[in-house]
């Protein structure tokens, strides 16, 4: 998990204002997108936003993976 903490971190710190970085987040499509120094994380299926939160890092991806993971659902919102 830490080799995957820093690459994360190393990719984030050189992104450039409107830059995207496209993951898996329990294994929906998901977009981390770096806009005027807030990173968005945008989860998709097909045309749908499953979930859409603004000013997260690597700590609050892995927790929403987690919550997902037991409750088959993504949060209305991410604390």
């Amino acid at each position: 998990m830490e080799a995957i903490r820093e690459e994360f971190e190393r990719v984030r710190n050189n992104m450039a204002n409107g830059d995207t970085l496209h993951l898996l987040v329990a294994g929906y499509e998901a977009e981390f997108i770096y806009t005027n120094e807030n990173y968005v994380l945008k989860i998709r299926r097909e045309q749908e936003v499953l979930f859409y939160h603004g000013n997260i890092d690597f700590e609050k991806i892995v927790n929403l993976e987690e919550y997902y993971l037991q409750n088959n659902c993504f949060p209305d919102c991410l604390t």
